[in-house]
C-alpha cells in the first residue's frame, strides 16, 4: 500500500514488538508472557519527525530522565490498567517506543464513563529531554481526556520510582520544531493538493 505524500509517519522496516495479554507487574521491568522484556536498556526513542507539517497534539507530556526504557515501561504498566477488556492485547513496538490499547475512562464510583482506542508515542527532543503524545485512533473523545489527565497523575505519582521528572508544557514548547508558515504558503500557493479534478461529479 502506497503512503500518501507528506505522512510523518512513514512506513519502517519490520521491527521487535509484543503482544500482551496476561497482567503487568508493578516492577519496573516488565514481561510478556514468554518472558520478552518490553522496553529495555538501550533502547531510544525515535525524534520528532522534521516534516514541515508536523506539529505534537496538546495531549502531550514533557519528561527528563537518562532511562527511557523505564518512562516506556511506566506507560504499559498504565495501558494495562485501563484496558477495556483485561485479556485485551497490548501491542508494543520497542523500536519505535510505541504502545497501543483500547481502553476505557471510569468515574469516581467505578463506572464506564467512555471507551477508546489510543496510542502513546515517545519521542526524544533534545539531550535527556522527551515527549510522551496521546493519540486518540477511535472512539469517545470525552473518555480520551479523561485518560489522559489520569496519565498525567500516573506519571506524577511514578516519576520517583521510574528515574525521570515530569516538565513544564510551556517552557519546553520552544524545543519543539515550528511549522515553516513560509514554507506552507508557497506549498499553499500551488493549489489545493485534494481539489477535484475539472469535470469530477460527486
Amino acid at each position: 500500500m502506497d503512503f500518501i505524500f507528506g505522512d510523518p509517519y512513514t512506513a519502517e522496516p519490520v521491527v521487535r514488538g509484543v503482544h500482551m495479554s496476561g497482567p503487568v507487574d508493578g516492577s519496573l521491568a516488565k514481561h510478556s508472557n514468554n518472558n520478552e522484556q518490553l522496553f529495555m536498556h538501550g533502547d531510544k526513542a525515535p525524534g520528532l519527525p522534521q516534516h514541515p507539517f508536523f506539529q505534537l497534539q496538546r495531549t502531550r507530556v514533557f519528561v527528563r530522565t537518562s532511562l527511557p526504557h523505564l518512562l516506556g515501561n511506566c506507560l504499559v504498566e498504565f495501558l494495562h490498567s485501563r484496558l477495556s477488556v483485561p485479556t485485551a492485547p497490548l501491542k508494543v513496538r520497542c523500536a519505535k517506543f510505541t504502545a497501543k490499547a483500547d481502553v476505557c475512562h471510569v468515574d469516581n464510583t467505578c463506572q464506564v464513563e467512555g471507551e477508546c482506542t489510543v496510542k502513546l508515542r515517545v519521542y526524544w527532543v533534545s539531550d535527556d529531554l522527551f515527549v510522551v503524545e496521546l493519540q486518540r485512533r477511535a472512539g469517545d473523545a470525552v473518555a480520551c481526556a479523561g485518560i489522559f489527565r489520569e496519565l498525567t497523575e500516573h506519571l506524577d505519582e511514578c516519576q520517583h520510582a521510574s528515574q525521570f521528572s515530569l516538565e513544564a508544557d510551556e517552557q519546553q514548547d520552544a524545543a519543539l520544531p515550528q511549522v515553516d508558515s513560509a514554507w506552507n504558503a508557497g506549498w499553499l500557493a500551488q493549489g489545493d493538493p485534494w481539489e477535484a479534478p475539472v469535470g469530477w461529479v460527486a
